[in-house]
């Protein structure tokens, strides 16, 4: 498996989309990586070269930062097919997915990299590679599905039976 990066950015929900990330991590060598994530979006949206992602992938690319690209398990196919022909490193589907989701984005592209969103208790042992956590404190960016924060004892829990977690919401 590809190494995972120490610090995950993720793309906010809306709005404008800066690259102080990007400028920074290489500044200071950082061990970073981009999560692209525009809830509701199709892969190819996401991935529009002119749409709100577009700059951000093209200077994290230019960098050298690995990249995955977040869709919907309904969208698996798609989504392994345009990540892997943008030279993402793999995706993270979206809204607690099924082990049957992930194995089939590993159908699709087994050398990407797969995670996961994950909400409430944990449910450890399956095809992923990464969880990502949330929200551990109130989210700073608008939603329209908020969740209530679940704190650091949850994501303890998380982490007592997950290997790779990333922690995600206010942080």
């Amino acid at each position: 498996m590809t190494a995972l990066p120490r610090l995950l950015a993720i793309t906010p929900p809306t709005g404008p989309m800066g690259l102080g990330c990007i400028e920074a991590a290489v500044d200071t060598g950082a061990p970073l990586g981009v999560l692209l994530r525009e809830p509701g979006a199709s892969p190819a949206a996401q991935l529009d070269p002119d749409g709100r992602l577009g700059a951000l992938r093209l200077a994290a690319h230019a960098a050298g930062i690995p990249m995955w690209l977040s869709c919907d398990a309904a969208a698996v196919t798609e989504g392994a097919q345009r990540a892997r022909d943008a030279g993402l490193r793999g995706l993270q589907l979206r809204g607690d997915p099924a082990p049957t989701d992930i194995a089939a984005a590993r159908a699709h592209w087994p050398q990407g990299v797969f995670g996961r969103s994950v909400h409430g208790r944990p449910r450890a042992g399956g095809p992923w590679d990464y969880s990502v956590f949330a929200p551990v404190f109130s989210p700073r960016t608008v939603s329209s599905h908020p969740k209530a924060a679940a704190g650091t004892r949850a994501l303890q829990a998380w982490c007592d039976v997950e290997p790779r977690v990333f922690a995600l919401g206010g942080v």
